[in-house]
């Protein structure tokens, strides 16, 4: 093997005593600190030009090109170990080495080996030689006396590093900036940002870039002008090296000045290593980063006339056809005010689709037409025109249902919005019983005008999509359309009610009637549950948007986490309807957490486009103001109130969020008059829900939701209360203990609680354990079956843990036999968590992917959301438990952003951040758990203190 000879410092390192060490932690502990002190080893290496050769046992070796930096590393490493608990001894020496390929040999190695041996605890020892090449730079040494070194020649002086300059002497700075030729260099590329700044204004202006553009091209331009000034700086040290004939092996093997070499920077990238800087490279990745900046700007001029600016990047409807808004039809005649808006919802049902085209959503064309018609529900042709500019229709269709003597004259004329033309008109006259095939007609002509073809271009619509054919059914349920807007729930659900009194078949009428009793009463209203499975019978009935958003619904009733994607797939689809836009933040809302995603940022997204879409519609709101509430932001959150408060001001909706609002986000004056108000308040389960959820979804809330919920607990109809996820979060022990022994609170829910206590190490009274996770009496149902299993499991009672699977499944096969399917897959899912979590205590490697994929089955709205926050308790730790601790981040982060966010979540996490080099974030998660336990117990003090220590530790790092 070819070597060469080259000058280079060698330093060795190896810590102190970690043999004692190594006996005094234990295996696991000792490899996890020997991990920790590598990982710093090779940062401080990369920090200052360190070249890593070999590392043996908990020693390294390393060669640099130059004196000053070894010192400095051997010093910062030094330093470095001892927040980790350690010592190192460390010595250095400067000469020739034979360099082969990842190999370095010689007597100079010999010798740095010898001086590192005789190195003290904490000491940076140095030859002689060395010391003589550093003279002048400012580092102070300690003589260590003359010594012999075993097995190289001579007698050697050794000294102790005392101290070293803060900065490089300012000569050599000064001779760098020459060498770098930074003045023109930099001068140079002012000139090249001036015309570069030119031409985005001109593109922007030209164009219509978003005004982003120009500030987006200011930072790109500031991040160049680092990137080639340090190019300029690079390159001049290669030619120093180069001039000097003493440069390496790997530098002679480094590209060119105008190289781009993908091939070695494939390898640097994929070794974790910044590539070296060529002026190649430099130019490449400015082109790169302006063509991104152009293309994204010309994408958002593309998509934002969609309405796209606040979608998720997944929902970008790059598929959606051409719109059309059918806009509030001109009445005149008894019983025809139903058909004012009543056509625009048949209308568009009967064009959705049809031959490429699209109707723009009626809550979206309806909320347009409120804002340019001002209430008065009336509007001439330009102002029609406007409201369908403003629901993104690329055309409209206005229209009118007029009585002239026994029958009902149906016209419309469309419009081309843009250009205001009229493309063309149509009209069916005929009896007011036969409506149906009117509106048919009606819609054919308005086709025909649009596609300006023959008869053989236009397919023949049935109203028939809409379910019915029953004029007698099809009136109420457009009353009901009308109330449900407006947020009449009750009414809505009455005239729904009707519509399926004159045809038991209408599958739009069961759907809507579902839809309203879920917002009537609660999210788990068995109303609800029953017609949308009624709805679901009819589905193939359904047009083909409302079946779409009909499979996500029933997805999310039903807890599974395919309702994401299936709603995620509705908004590409039909980005201006506005219920697929809220039915996926409310999956992210319910699901997100089970799904691993950020439920509060993903939801906020897609409810903010259904707020957009129809601003006047005051469900929408409602999740908005619970994550601004998660997120403290009192501001926000005032806002969002005061648009509800426009809409609903006489609800018991409107009433809930202002008691929550005093609640979280008041004075101490605000929150003993809200808390004695709750004392009165008649609340509704759903209302009940949105004060204590809103409260319990933010750590600084939790004593005044312990103190709201105590409130309520007084009174007999709301005794079944559960405290729990609050009285953890703010470590009140005293509480917890309460909730266990409080026979009001479902079983499954304490055993859940004291399962959480006993698996995350905290005090459990040995009663509740033995009443609620000990035993597992044959009377014991649902969930509590699963802790009991899991708790059998921690104990390593595998008889005990083999009849919980068992039961499970037994439970699984009788809701499958009942057509329960939901039932069976969450008990299912549950019997097969149980099993990973056994092969988790066993060792076995299996355990992962059982537990994973256990996961995502026990889903749902009620005892399933404990169940899934503790299997995923299981798999981050398993996660951590492996060495995969970045993997493992995602899945405390969804404990943490749950409905109930857990305090030691925040605390593991930390922990996880803190093994995988991320300090910043370490010591905010950390700093989560102290704010949530700062009046914790005086028995949970001592883990308190240990996050303080965690904090000050990586706040070093």
């Amino acid at each position: 093997m070819k070597s060469e000879r080259v000058l280079a410092t060698v330093l060795f390192t190896d810590i102190v005593g970690s043999t004692e060490r190594a006996a005094e932690l234990g295996d696991r502990a000792w490899r996890e600190l020997l991990a920790r002190h590598h990982a710093l080893v090779r940062r401080e290496l990369r920090r200052f030009g360190g070249r890593e050769l070999t590392v043996s046992g908990d020693g390294f070796l390393a060669t640099f090109e130059r004196p000053e930096p070894a010192i400095r590393c051997a010093c910062a490493v030094r330093d470095g170990v001892r927040e980790l608990g350690l010592e190192i001894r460390s010595g250095l020496h400067a000469g020739e080495v034979e360099v082969g390929e990842g190999t370095v040999g010689g007597i100079a190695v010999h010798t740095g080996a010898r001086v590192a041996a005789l190195a003290g605890p904490g000491e940076v020892l140095v030859s002689a030689a060395l010391r003589d090449f550093v003279a002048g730079s400012g580092f102070t040494f300690e003589e260590r006396g003359v010594h012999t070194l075993k097995g190289v020649p001579g007698e050697w002086r050794l000294f102790a590093v005392t101290d070293q300059p803060l900065r490089l002497p300012m000569g050599e700075v000064g001779e760098r900036v020459r060498e770098a030729r930074l003045a023109p260099v930099v001068l140079g590329y002012l000139a090249v940002a001036m015309i570069v700044l030119w031409l985005t204004g001109y593109l922007q202006g030209r164009f219509g870039l978003p005004g982003w553009t120009l500030g987006a091209a200011v930072v790109l331009l500031a991040i160049g002008l680092l990137s080639v000034t340090a190019t300029a700086w690079v390159q001049a040290r290669t030619r120093r090296a180069a001039a000097g004939g003493v440069s390496t092996p790997v530098e002679q093997s480094l590209p060119g000045a105008w190289q781009i070499a993908p091939r070695e920077l494939g390898r640097s990238l994929a070794r974790g290593r910044l590539p070296h800087l060529t002026w190649g490279r430099s130019l490449l990745g400015g082109a790169v980063a302006f063509s991104l900046l152009f293309g994204l700007a010309g994408l958002y001029v593309i998509v934002r006339d969609r309405g796209r600016t606040f979608a998720p990047a997944e929902a970008v409807a790059e598929a959606a056809g051409p719109g059309i808004a059918v806009l509030p039809f001109t009445v005149r005649g008894d019983g025809l005010d139903v058909w004012r808006e009543g056509m625009v919802d048949v209308i568009s049902t009967n064009l959705d689709g049809a031959a490429g085209m699209r109707s723009i959503d009626s809550r979206t064309v309806l909320a347009r037409w409120d804002e340019v018609a001002e209430g008065s529900g009336r509007a001439d042709l330009a102002t029609s025109l406007e409201a369908a500019r403003r629901a993104e229709a690329r055309y409209a269709v206005v229209g009118s249902a007029i009585a002239t003597g026994p029958d009902v004259r149906l016209a419309a004329e469309i419009y081309d919005v843009a250009s205001r033309r009229r493309l063309g008109q149509g009209q069916a006259v005929g009896a007011p019983d036969s409506i149906l095939p009117l509106v048919n007609q009606l819609s054919i002509e308005v086709l025909r005008a649009l596609l300006q073809g023959t008869d053989a271009d236009v397919p023949w619509l049935e109203v028939a999509t809409l379910t019915t054919s029953s004029v007698a059914a099809l009136k109420p349920y457009l009353e009901g359309e009308a109330l449900y807007r407006r947020s009449d729930f009750a009414g809505a659900v009455a005239a729904y009610q009707r519509a399926l009194e004159a045809d038991s078949t209408f599958a739009l009428a069961l759907y809507r009637l579902g839809d309203a009793y879920g917002w009537l009463e609660t999210a788990a209203s068995e109303l609800a549950h029953d017609f949308t499975t009624r709805a679901a019978r009819e589905a193939d009935r359904l047009p083909e948007r409302e079946a779409l958003l009909l499979r996500g619904l029933l997805a999310l009733d039903r807890g599974q986490l395919a309702a994401i994607e299936i709603l995620q797939g509705a908004v590409r689809r039909y980005p201006d309807d506005a219920e697929a836009w809220f039915l996926l933040g409310d999956s992210y809302y319910h699901l997100g957490a089970a799904a691993l995603v950020d439920r509060w940022e993903e939801g906020r997204r897609a409810l903010s486009n259904a707020v957009r879409l129809d601003p006047s519609f005051a469900p929408y709101y409602e999740h908005l103001m619970d994550a601004a509430a998660a997120r403290g932001d009192a501001a926000k959150f005032a806002k969002l109130v005061d648009a509800h408060g426009r809409l609903a001001p006489d609800t018991p909706r409107h009433a809930s969020y202002r008691v929550l609002g005093r609640l979280a986000f008041g004075d101490a004056a605000s929150r003993e008059a809200a808390l004695a108000a709750l004392d009165t308040m008649q609340l509704s389960p759903s209302d009940l829900s949105t004060i204590l959820t809103g409260l319990q979804s933010r750590f600084e809330f939790a004593s005044v939701s312990v103190a709201a919920g105590k409130v309520l607990k007084r009174r007999p109809e709301y005794a079944t209360i559960r405290l729990a996820g609050a009285v953890v979060a703010r470590g009140d022990l005293r509480t917890v203990n309460d909730e266990l022994e409080d026979s009001a609170v479902r079983l499954e829910s304490r055993a859940a609680l004291a399962y959480q206590l006993q698996y995350l190490g905290l005090p459990l009274p040995a009663a509740s354990a033995e009443a609620l996770l000990a035993a597992l009496p044959d009377t014991a149902m649902g969930f509590q079956v699963f802790y009991a299993g899991a708790y059998a499991a921690d104990r390593g009672d595998w008889t005990r843990h083999a009849k919980a699977v068992s039961r499970l499944r037994g439970a699984a096969q009788r809701a499958l036999e009942g057509a329960d399917t939901t039932a069976s897959r969450v008990r299912e899912g549950a019997a097969r968590a149980l099993e990973g979590y056994g092969l988790r205590k066993k060792g076995q490697p299996e355990a992962l992917r059982a537990l994973q994929s256990a996961q995502r089955e026990v889903v749902g709205h009620s005892g399933e959301t404990e169940a899934n926050a503790t299997i995923r308790w299981w798999v981050a730790d398993l996660l951590v438990e492996l060495d995969r601790a970045a993997e493992a981040v995602p899945w405390y982060l969804s404990l943490v952003r749950a409905n109930r966010p857990d305090p030691f979540a925040a605390r593991r996490v930390g922990a996880a951040y803190e093994r995988i080099g991320q300090p910043a974030k370490a010591r905010a998660a950390y700093e989560t758990f102290l704010m949530a336990w700062r009046d914790a117990d005086p028995e949970l003090q001592p883990l308190v203190d240990e996050t303080r220590a965690a904090v000050r530790r990586v706040g070093r790092t």
